[in-house]
């Protein structure tokens, strides 16, 4: 499938400014008229009758399945193309999605080498979790998005099993959670862009390959605030990292993350921190390798 644009030479003002109409400009082309034409309508289950049958034809031969146990399909559009490495020094990846999926990559290796790195003859209370939220860019407002009691639940549940009885029980969940830091880990995306520099704070623009960088804002459209801000410094020294700041401009509005949605429903203290990339929501994203 592929959505094409329409021919500069039908769209003279296409370079002046590029707009659509997401109802009717934005249909991916499959093919051409069907080559093959269902003779007998009745026999169409109530899922052909909303998907093209060619397209779930495709489908099953993938799944090797036939096409009447396809009960329903979520269908997603994305990049064909693969991540590739780039820059004159092969300093730069660019890819479709690097919000989120390079925080969370990240956040996966280092939940990993967080058990590699404890002794087994070192006690350890303490409880290690990675959350991954799906609809973050659209809200966060599902049952398995940020802003249900899922993770609230979750952690409830832990503090509360079997396993967690081999500690100390007379510390309650709440207290636990008050001792307890989150990190809303989300790719930043805001690195300095050398041909739009004016666009960020003068005294704060991240640049690629130079380090994480801390989120602030003080709309609370990020959670970090100024004890959050030094455990992330104290961390950042021990681990040899260097920390950048982004804030934004008094002229641009600010994003926001999960970080102030978990921080409110948990009350718990949250750093907002990412890996600063440009083009965010681009098709084709840039960060840096290093």
């Amino acid at each position: 499938m592929r959505i094409s644009t329409l021919a500069i030479h039908l769209d003279r003002e296409v370079n002046q400014k590029f707009e659509f109409n997401k109802e009717t400009q934005l249909l991916p082309i499959m093919g051409l008229e069907s080559r093959k034409q269902l003779k007998d309508q009745e026999d169409l289950t109530n899922t052909t009758l909303r998907h093209h049958h060619e397209l779930l034809d495709l489908i099953a031969r993938e799944l090797d399945i036939e096409k009447h146990q396809i009960m329903d399909i979520e269908l997603i559009l994305k990049d064909v193309q693969p991540a590739c490495i780039g820059g004159i020094n092969e300093e730069f990846i660019f890819s479709g999605r690097l919000d989120d999926q390079a925080m969370c990559y990240s956040i996966l290796q280092g939940f990993l080498e967080s058990f590699e790195s404890r002794k087994d003859s070192e006690p350890d209370s303490i409880i290690r979790l990675m959350a991954l939220f799906d609809h973050e860019e659209v809200g966060s407002v599902s049952a398995h998005g940020a802003e249900s009691t899922f993770l609230p639940s979750v952690i409830k549940r832990l503090f509360n099993s079997k396993l967690a009885q081999k500690y100390d029980n007379s510390i309650s969940f709440e207290q636990t959670i008050s001792k307890s830091l989150l990190i809303s880990a989300d790719m930043v995306g805001h690195a300095i862009h050398p041909n739009y520099s004016s666009k960020h704070e003068s005294n704060h623009k991240p640049k690629l390959n130079q380090g994480l960088v801390l989120k602030i804002n003080s709309n609370q459209r990020y959670a970090t605030n100024s004890p959050g801000i030094v455990f992330a410094l104290k961390v950042a020294k021990k681990a040899h990292v260097n920390l950048q700041f982004f804030v934004n401009s008094n002229t641009m509005p600010s994003g926001s993350t999960i970080g102030p949605l978990l921080s409110a429903s948990l009350g718990i203290r949250t750093v907002d921190i990412g890996i600063p990339q440009l083009s965010m929501h681009s098709i084709r994203e840039m960060a840096g390798l290093l």
